[in-house]
Order: structure tokens, then sequence, then C-alpha cells
């Protein structure tokens, strides 16, 4: 199920060379599906929590950054 949770980030940053943009373009998506997204200036961080791992974060940094 990580490889999913990975896949699942990577496809909808794809095309997206701002983290601003990602932020104000998916921010909401991912409150509804409830994700917690901490924001930072070069990188937000997804966290997911599971039942059987706890909480999973992931580091986003696009390319230009």
């Amino acid at each position: 199920m990580r490889w999913k949770r990975y896949g699942f980030l990577s496809a909808i940053v794809e095309g997206y060379t701002s983290i601003d943009d990602f932020v104000r373009d998916k921010s909401e998506l991912l409150a509804v599906l409830g994700k917690e997204l901490e924001i930072h200036d070069n990188y937000v961080i997804v966290s997911f929590y599971t039942v059987s791992d706890g909480c999973e974060s992931y580091r986003i940094e696009l390319a230009n950054n």
C-alpha cells in the first residue's frame, strides 16, 4: 500500500513547477481525503494516518526548488 500512496502523490504533483501552485490547487483535495498538509518554503509534507502503520509522511520537493 505504501507504493500506492507514493504513486498517488507522484501523479498529483506531475506538471507542477511551483510549490505555491501545487498547494493552491491540491490542498482542498488532500483535506477532503483526510491528509495533513504541512507547508514549508521549498517543500510540503503530506501525512497519511493508517491503522496498520500509524503515520507515514512524504516530502514533496519540486525539481526547480
